[in-house]
């Protein structure tokens, strides 16, 4: 989840979709030009260790749009294919 809120900051478009399981990833990705990412707070995560072939991360990542600062609060889904987690 940490590398993927990075990808978001940085703008590495070609990571986020590399991590994205091929179910629910777009064909294109834009970035809202607007959107300033501030910071990643992880709220819980369930399973996910090294044996465990899916996960959950809850997290609010905090950004500012123009001048109005909000997050986006959301449980993910990651499942792990061939050893890589990929988000869902």
């Amino acid at each position: 989840m940490r590398s993927r809120y990075s990808a978001y900051f940085f703008k590495l478009r070609e990571y986020l979709l590399r991590t994205w399981h091929e179910s629910s990833r777009p064909k294109f990705l834009d970035f809202n030009k607007s959107l300033k990412w501030l910071y990643l707070e992880i709220i819980s995560s369930e399973a996910g260790l090294e044996s465990a072939t899916e996960g959950y991360v809850e997290f609010k990542a905090h950004y500012r749009e123009a001048k109005k600062k909000a997050y986006l609060h959301e449980k993910s889904l990651f499942r792990k294919i061939e050893g890589k987690w990929l988000y869902l």
